[in-house]
């Protein structure tokens, strides 16, 4: 080997030393770079939620002022229906059909925000927040026979998504209110 071609080897590996000198710390830093974001990312906590869909009639006792109070943690649409039935002694419900004015007077407060729908029920149009209640549904039942009672049976459905409470009860909802459709 001459003394040329060593100059040049020697340059050559001097070179490559310069550039892996440059190369293996930047690949190091790299590495360790990625190892460090991956092992430090911060965890974000989610709360979730179940949403509870419940109620509860309020005054029913006094059969005055009744109304329905959203106990739940969630939006929801309301809807009541009403039982009026007669016992005998033993308090077992007769089939007999009580009569409004000779068995009970009742007055629903038809100024409110209640819709009747020949389905029977009565439907709230608008959306009751968690901790609301409705207007009042029944001003009040009175009892003309001392084996009359007033039943009253709550549904509710979470207000979103609107289209679960359309086709569960057969209703519309615009402007984030119940329309009863035509056949109702």
């Amino acid at each position: 080997m001459n003394k040329k071609t060593k100059n040049k080897l020697y340059h050559l590996f001097r070179t490559k030393n310069k550039v892996l000198l440059i190369i293996i710390p930047f690949l190091f830093l790299l590495i360790m770079g990625s190892m460090a974001y991956l092992v430090l990312t911060n965890s974000i906590e989610n709360e979730f939620v179940i949403g509870e869909v419940k109620t509860e009639i309020k005054n029913e006792t006094t059969n005055e002022n009744i109304y329905i109070q959203n106990i739940g943690n969630v939006p929801i649409y309301i809807r009541a229906y009403i039982t009026i039935e007669l016992e005998d002694e033993n308090q077992n419900v007769l089939a007999t059909t009580p009569n409004e004015n000779t068995d009970y007077n009742i007055s629903i407060n038809n100024t409110s925000n209640w819709l009747k729908a020949e389905d029977g029920y009565y439907y709230y149009q608008n959306i009751v927040n968690p901790n609301e209640n409705t207007d009042i549904f029944i001003n009040d039942f009175i009892k003309l026979k001392n084996n009359v009672n007033l039943n009253i049976t709550v549904q509710s459905i979470q207000a979103n998504p609107k289209k679960a409470v359309e086709e569960a009860w057969n209703v519309n909802i615009i402007n984030n209110e119940i329309n009863l459709k035509e056949n109702q």
